[in-house]
């Protein structure tokens, strides 16, 4: 008996809250919008930290409808973009779901789908397929009644939904006087795991003494070598159209101390289904149970990406400064909806038009922009174009300085590297020239001016320079995206910016 109760409770609370947990990172980002673009869509753009594993897919509903998909695709290196149709005035949701199969385990994690009501039973197509389990992957105990082929979540502001479907499609919870079966939705906080407790909304039969349905704090006495269950409070329980549905008040999972706090700061759940048999031995009346499956391990983020907007509001940009050092034009955009734009440029009169950037990438709808030109450029009158939704165009001009002002300061040194760059394919050399003798220092800074490492320090006795670099950082290698090289020579310094892609 203690070797059964140690496995299950090991499988079920460490295992699953802990061990697959630790084995998934973050794979996307925060989601940004645009308005509604000339198609009737908007653009949603999050940073991909998946590295190509697994798959990731967008979906969005409208006004409390059903869920629908589409397809994301690669819009720069490291950022992925999904185009949504929209009309303005419409309550829009979007949410991702992410999934990967590691080591032979399936994992997911997504955006749980989120509503303004309570309403229960819940319909499927309105809630978030966390993940399709395999049939007949039982662990101790086989029987179509315990092998669970999908789950299900959403949520409100209070309430936290799940769903359950099995290869029966029925869901028994008494088999005889001594035979029942338990069916749940364990739930644990990924900031204060505890491996010697989970939680669980708990499906079965009244068994007096022992479980009836509603909310637990799911233990293991080493005493008795007995599990305790904890009763936290009631939920909603209901088998509708071969779907079993629970729901549960957050507030009564927050209110347990060992849950640790709740909304955490990644506002994240996992959540996985589960289901048991417990056999009773009449004439002692002690429990036997055996774990008969699980599904797919979620890490679940409820947060809502709620957009509705009923008329675009156009951005306000305004010139921050120019860096004649960095020749790097500054500007600060901001849009009451937090719409990021389709359009940033700036063209000179007299050289090709460049991108602005965003210095934050997490808030790209208000934030500083940052026009970078080429270290020879010569500047004219700049003029700055955005638009939200590459339709209205946002304008105006900046003069950051004479032309007979830069010329009397020209760049001293030059740096060249591929770009992209693309570790492992690229030439591994950065090529520095025009210095002079003394010490050289070249850092690495990513796009919010954060310093990453040091590639070069030290003093040089020509004017080239060839460093090589394979793309590594204490050799770690960098996520895809915008990076600055800094070169200090002598009284001269400049910023090269380039790519990373995969």
């Amino acid at each position: 008996m203690r070797y059964i109760m140690k496995t299950i409770f090991t499988v079920v609370f460490v295992v699953f809250a802990g061990l697959l947990l630790a084995q998934i990172e973050s794979p996307f980002g925060k989601i940004h919008h645009s308005s509604r673009d000339a198609e009737g869509n908007l653009h949603l753009r999050w940073q991909d930290y998946s590295e190509g594993i697994g798959t990731t897919t967008c979906f969005y509903n409208t006004d409390n409808s059903i869920w629908n998909s589409v397809p994301p695709e690669l819009w720069q290196p490291g950022t992925m973009e999904a185009l949504v149709p929209y009309s303005f005035g419409q309550r829009l949701r979007y949410r991702l779901h992410y999934s990967v199969e590691e080591m032979g385990e399936s994992f997911a994690m997504l955006h749980s789908a989120c509503w303004d009501t309570n309403v229960f039973p819940p319909a499927l197509d309105k809630m978030a397929l966390m993940g399709t389990d395999p049939e007949g992957d039982s662990l101790m105990v086989y029987h179509p009644n315990l092998d669970l082929r999908e789950a299900f979540v959403a949520s409100t502001q209070d309430k936290l939904y799940c769903s359950l479907r099995n290869q029966s499609g029925v869901f028994p919870t008494m088999n005889s006087l001594s035979s029942y079966n338990v069916y749940l939705a364990m739930i644990t906080n990924i900031e204060a795991v505890n491996d010697t407790v989970a939680y669980a909304m708990i499906y079965s039969f009244n068994i007096p003494g022992l479980i009836s349905n509603g909310l637990y704090k799911l233990g293991f006495d080493p005493q008795t070598e007995m599990p305790v269950f904890t009763r936290l409070g009631n939920i909603q329980a209901q088998v509708v159209s071969g779907s079993l549905h629970m729901a549960c008040n957050f507030s009564d999972l927050a209110a347990d101390p060992d849950f640790g706090y709740w909304p955490n700061a990644s506002q994240s759940l996992m959540l996985v289904g589960a289901t048991m048999a417990i056999d009773i031995d009449l004439p002692t009346m002690t429990p036997n149970l055996g774990l008969g499956d699980y599904g797919v391990p979620s890490v679940v983020v409820f947060q809502d990406n709620l957009y509705q907007v009923n008329v675009n509001t156009l951005p306000n940009v305004n010139v921050q400064s120019w860096n004649e050092m960095n020749k790097q034009l500054v500007m600060i955009y901001t849009d009451l909806d937090g719409d990021f734009p389709l359009i940033a440029s700036v063209d000179p009169y007299t050289a090709p038009a460049v991108t602005a950037y965003p210095t934050d990438p997490l808030n790209p709808g208000s934030c500083v922009y940052v026009a970078q030109f080429p270290l020879d450029f010569v500047p004219d009158v700049l003029g700055y174009s955005f638009s939200d939704n590459g339709i209205d165009i946002v304008s105006g001009t900046y003069e950051p300085v004479s032309i007979e002002e830069v010329h009397q300061t020209p760049a001293a040194i030059a740096c060249t590297i591929p770009n992209p760059f693309i570790p492992g394919k690229s030439e591994s050399n950065i090529a520095v020239k025009g210095l002079e003798n003394g010490l050289l220092h070249l850092q690495l800074f990513n796009l919010k001016g954060q310093k990453i490492g040091t590639l070069y320090n030290g003093k040089v006795n020509s004017n080239t320079l060839s460093i090589p670099w394979d793309g590594r950082i204490n050799g770690k290698n960098l996520a895809s995206g915008v990076y600055f090289l800094r070169l200090e020579n002598g009284k001269h310094s400049i910023n090269h910016r380039f790519v990373i892609a995969k």
